[in-house]
């Protein structure tokens, strides 16, 4: 079994958060208590070689919340079993929903 838990960042999305948050809980995932917006999954039949493609359902559950709730940005960083952790980000822009990267350990350059 594999445990995941990400903490994300929805950008303007305050009138949008009960209907994310209702999407995540009918998506099996569990919102951890005390603190904002970290919530987690178990995936009993995976196994630490099926890291990637838990890192993929991550990255395709959260970007068809955003199509579906038609959210301006998630940033999210990931926890799965003992890899580093992963940061990843999912925007609207151009007409249409971007998907990348960034390091989570980099701290921030000008925190806002």
């Amino acid at each position: 079994m594999l445990h995941v838990m990400v903490s994300l960042d929805l950008a303007n999305a305050k009138k949008d958060r009960p209907d994310f948050n209702k999407y995540l809980a009918d998506a099996k995932w569990m919102k951890l208590s005390r603190v904002d917006t970290v919530w987690s999954i178990r995936f009993p039949n995976a196994y630490e070689k099926h890291i990637q493609l838990i890192a993929d359902t991550i990255e395709k559950t959260l970007l068809a919340a955003a199509k579906e709730l038609k959210l301006e940005r998630i940033n999210y960083v990931a926890q799965i079993g003992n890899e580093d952790s992963i940061g990843r980000y999912i925007v609207y822009k151009d007409g249409g929903y971007k998907k990348g990267k960034f390091n989570p350990r980099k701290p921030v350059e000008n925190p806002a």
